[in-house]
C-alpha cells in the first residue's frame, strides 16, 4: 500500500513530460494556408452604443468578490446592467 503513491506520482510526472515532448514532425497546430470563405463578417463598430441586460452565471459567491465585481461593472455602464 505504501508503494502506490510514489508509483502514481512517477506515472503523473512521466505523463507530463511525455505531453511536453516534440514528435519531431512539422505537423503541429498553428494554422494552415487554407482560406475560409462565405463567413459572416462582424463589424466591431456595430456594437458601439449597445444596450441591454447581461446575465452573469457563477457558482456560490462565498467571498463576495463576484457581487463586488458586478457592482463595479454596473457603475460606469448604466446602459448595460449585469445581474
Amino acid at each position: 500500500m505504501g508503494w502506490q503513491r510514489p508509483v502514481a506520482g512517477l506515472f503523473v510526472c512521466a505523463m507530463l513530460i511525455a505531453g511536453c515532448g516534440d514528435d519531431a514532425s512539422d505537423s503541429g497546430g498553428g494554422g494552415s494556408d487554407a482560406k475560409i470563405t462565405g463567413n459572416k463578417v462582424i463589424d466591431p463598430a456595430a456594437m458601439d452604443g449597445a444596450k441591454g441586460n447581461i446575465s452573469f452565471c457563477t457558482g456560490k459567491d462565498t467571498s463576495g468578490s463576484k457581487t463586488a465585481g458586478v457592482k463595479a461593472f454596473n457603475q460606469p455602464t448604466p446602459a448595460s446592467r449585469s445581474s
